[in-house]
C-alpha cells in the first residue's frame, strides 16, 4: 500500500496542476477579450456599399456647354477633366449638354476655365469656288459656286442630272424584264476644313459624243478630276489648277476663295 504522506502529496499535485491549468484558461479568455476590445487589433471588414467611405467635403455646380452639342465632344471634355483634376468628382449628362463637378474652389475655377477653353464658337467659312472658261487663253465665261464648311468639317455640293444605264436584262418576249442603273453626270465638289488648310476635290463628269464599243444604247462618261489645298481664310482667289477640254482650244481654271463668317451665335 501507498504510504498516507504519498497519497496526500499526490493529491496536492494534482490540485494544482487543475488550479494552474484554470489559471491559464482565464489568462487566454482575457487576453482574448481584451485584444477584440482593441481598435488597433480589429480585424479589417469589408466595405460594401453600405459601408463606403464618405466623400470629401467640396462644393458642386453644374457647367452648361454653349456651343458643343456633340456626345463625343463631351466625352473627350469630360476625359481631360478628369486627367486634369484627378480628386475631383466629375459627371456628364449628354441630353442637358452639361458637366457637374464636385470639388474645391480650386478645383472648380480650373474647371471653369478648361470647360471655357472648349466650348468655343464654331468657325464657319464661305467656300467659293470659281470655274473660268479660257478660249485660246482668253477669258469667255465664268460661274461661281458656294458651300459653308465648319471647322474639321466638310461640304459637299452637287450640280447636275441622273441618266440611266441599262445594266442587264431578262425573259423573252413581252415579259422582258430591264434593269437600270442611275449614275451622276455634272459638277461634283468636296471642300473639306482641316486645321488651318482647305482640301479640295473636283470632279466634272459629261456623256461625250463618242459612241461605246460595248452596246450601242450605252453612253461613253467623260470625266476630270481635280484635287488641291489652300489656306483657310484667305479671301483673295487662289487658282487650283487648269483643265484642258479634250479636242477643242478651250479650258476650264478652277480657283477658290474663302470667308470667315462670324460664329455660331450663343
Amino acid at each position: 500500500m501507498t504510504p498516507l504522506h504519498v497519497q496526500k502529496a499526490r493529491r496536492t499535485v494534482r490540485v494544482a496542476c487543475i488550479l494552474a491549468g484554470t489559471a491559464l484558461t482565464l489568462l487566454v479568455g482575457s487576453s482574448a477579450r481584451l485584444q477584440a476590445q482593441d481598435p488597433d487589433h480589429a480585424p479589417p471588414q469589408a466595405q460594401g456599399p453600405d459601408h463606403a467611405p464618405p466623400l470629401e467635403p467640396g462644393q458642386v455646380r453644374t457647367f452648361f456647354l454653349k456651343n458643343i452639342t456633340d456626345f463625343h465632344q463631351l466625352q473627350d471634355i469630360q476625359t481631360n477633366l478628369r486627367n486634369m483634376l484627378n480628386r475631383a468628382r466629375i459627371y456628364g449628362t449628354s441630353s442637358e449638354n452639361a458637366i457637374t463637378v464636385r470639388g474645391t474652389e480650386e478645383e472648380l475655377a480650373t474647371a471653369q476655365k478648361l470647360i471655357a477653353e472648349f466650348d468655343r464658337p464654331m468657325q464657319v467659312y464661305r467656300v467659293t469656288y470659281t470655274i473660268t472658261d479660257l478660249d485660246s487663253g482668253k477669258r469667255t465665261g465664268a460661274h461661281s459656286v458656294s458651300v459653308l464648311v465648319s471647322a474639321n468639317d466638310r461640304g459637299v455640293l452637287k450640280l447636275g442630272s441622273r441618266v440611266p444605264l441599262v445594266t442587264g436584262s431578262s425573259g423573252k418576249g413581252s415579259d422582258v424584264n430591264t434593269q437600270i442603273q442611275y449614275i451622276d453626270v455634272g459638277l461634283s465638289l468636296e471642300a473639306t476644313a482641316s486645321g488651318a488648310d482647305l482640301r479640295t476635290k473636283l470632279e466634272q463628269t459629261a456623256i461625250s459624243d463618242e459612241k461605246s464599243s460595248v452596246g450601242i444604247q450605252d453612253p461613253v462618261i467623260r470625266q476630270t478630276t481635280l484635287e488641291g489645298a489652300s489656306p483657310l481664310g484667305n479671301s483673295r482667289p487662289i487658282v487650283l489648277g487648269t483643265i484642258d477640254l479634250p479636242n477643242s482650244t478651250r479650258q476650264q481654271q478652277i480657283s477658290v476663295s474663302t470667308e470667315l463668317l462670324s460664329a455660331n451665335p450663343e
